[in-house]
């Protein structure tokens, strides 16, 4: 072919690759530059199925898989997908595990994928086989989000679908467990042959008061023969614990928190509402955060409960009682950081409620524990300031003036720490983690 009768413009690979990055987000842009050539085709769909959320209904499950085996490229270029529920016209989603596991099968490049509001069942939907590979998959990422509470049954089928891979990066689990839809004695569910994956970075949201102890002895075998577990975030029930759930929250401190105290560099926990409340003198709670063992951990993220003040003042001393006590006798040693986030409201009365919060956190009562805590993160082998950090997650536009009050009276409430030069105050606006 004659090249200077040629009117078409040849553009290196790499040019329309930077063009194709500048489009990443636009899709509608980046379906016509699929239109141009064949030379755009192949790297324009990386783009396009790079990341994909689908409208997910029970009905259209068996016609996506159909789509990733029939279209080389969605197998090879997908790496983000989330399966929405919440977008369907049904309530809620039910689908049989085995689908799911399908799916991450079939998608032989997939890294990341999302599960919301999707009732997971056991039982075997009609599939044709595999046409991945056999292996079990790895993924970076795996979030499964219910608004909706699962019984026990469903929960199990969660777990199936957990244990589908060799590995996961990042895991987090935010569902719930409904107490009163629970069939199975909980010691029989878990069968003996299921095998946790390697997980790097663990988001675990308490279920429910329903005893997971096998399963944690499952994570934590796997932590320790695999030794790669080395981030944890933790939150517990947002409603008043009893003794059951009070049980299970420190279950999970013993076995997975301090079990993996050899690898653990990063940790956010959040006990949930009164697990401090008014513990006796010789409960194993005072004792359940045994940090001075976890010699790779750098980072600490706690929650002080202040939203309420000065309703939950009470709860909120017992908390300081708590914490004093923690560093006073099980102190980190290699702690670089120690994060305390306090929410505030979100509602019509912030303001109002701003304008009092200084007076409720310096109430008098309430000074000999923050005393006490001031005493014992003072005491801290930390490096170089500042290194504890006050971080009040709420509505904080506009209302600068109230921050700067709050960060001076933050000041006083620790002023050993302060002087030292360890204290900082921060502000921000959300900590989805823990419904902040």
């Amino acid at each position: 072919m004659d090249r200077s009768q040629d009117t078409s413009i040849y553009l290196h690979e790499d040019i329309i690759y930077a063009i194709l990055d500048y489009l990443q987000h636009d899709r509608q842009t980046l379906a016509s530059c699929s239109l141009i050539s064949h030379a755009w085709v192949s790297p324009s769909r990386r783009y396009l199925y790079h990341t994909i959320t689908v409208k997910f209904q029970a009905s259209n499950a068996l016609a996506f898989i159909e789509f990733l085996r029939t279209c080389p490229d969605a197998r090879s270029f997908l790496r983000a997908l989330t399966l929405d529920g919440r977008l369907g016209h049904q309530p809620v989603i039910r689908l049989q595990e085995n689908v799911v596991r399908t799916i991450i099968k079939e998608a032989i490049s997939l890294r990341s994928l999302v599960l919301v509001d999707i009732l997971l069942s056991h039982g075997s939907a009609d599939l044709p086989a595999a046409t991945g590979d056999s292996s079990s998959p790895s993924l970076d990422r795996l979030q499964i989000v219910n608004a909706t509470f699962l019984n026990d049954e469903q929960y199990l089928a969660l777990l199936d679908v957990v244990c589908a891979c060799s590995s996961i990066d990042t895991l987090d689990l935010s569902v719930y467990i409904d107490s009163e839809t629970q069939k199975l004695s909980s010691p029989e569910v878990y069968r003996d042959a299921m095998v946790f994956p390697a997980v790097r970075d663990l988001a675990f949201q308490l279920p429910s008061e329903i005893s997971l102890s096998p399963l944690y002895q499952k994570i934590q075998r796997s932590a320790l023969s695999n030794g790669s577990l080395t981030s944890i975030s933790f939150c517990g029930l947002r409603r008043v614990i009893d003794g059951p759930t009070c049980g299970e929250v420190y279950n999970f401190c013993e076995v997975i928190i301090n079990g993996a105290r050899r690898t653990l560099q990063n940790l956010e926990f959040h006990a949930g509402e009164n697990f401090y409340w008014r513990v006796d003198e010789n409960s194993p709670v005072w004792d359940a955060l045994d940090l001075s063992e976890h010699d790779q951990l750098q980072n600490l993220v706690l929650a002080l409960e202040c939203e309420d003040l000065p309703y939950a003042g009470e709860e909120l001393t017992w908390t300081l009682r708590n914490y004093a006590h923690l560093f006073q006798h099980h102190p980190p040693p290699s702690l670089k950081c120690l994060t305390f986030k306090i929410r505030v409201p979100y509602n019509r009365d912030t303001l109002p409620y701003l304008r009092q919060y200084k007076k409720y956190l310096t109430t008098a009562s309430y000074r000999p524990f923050w005393d006490a805590m001031d005493d014992a993160l003072s005491r801290l082998g930390l490096g170089s300031s500042p290194q504890v950090v006050l971080e009040y997650v709420g509505p904080w536009d506009g209302l600068l003036q109230t921050r700067g009050e709050i960060e001076v009276v933050t000041q006083q409430l620790f002023p050993i720490t302060h002087q030292k030069g360890k204290l900082r105050v921060a502000f921000s606006t959300s900590f989805p983690r823990w419904g902040y």
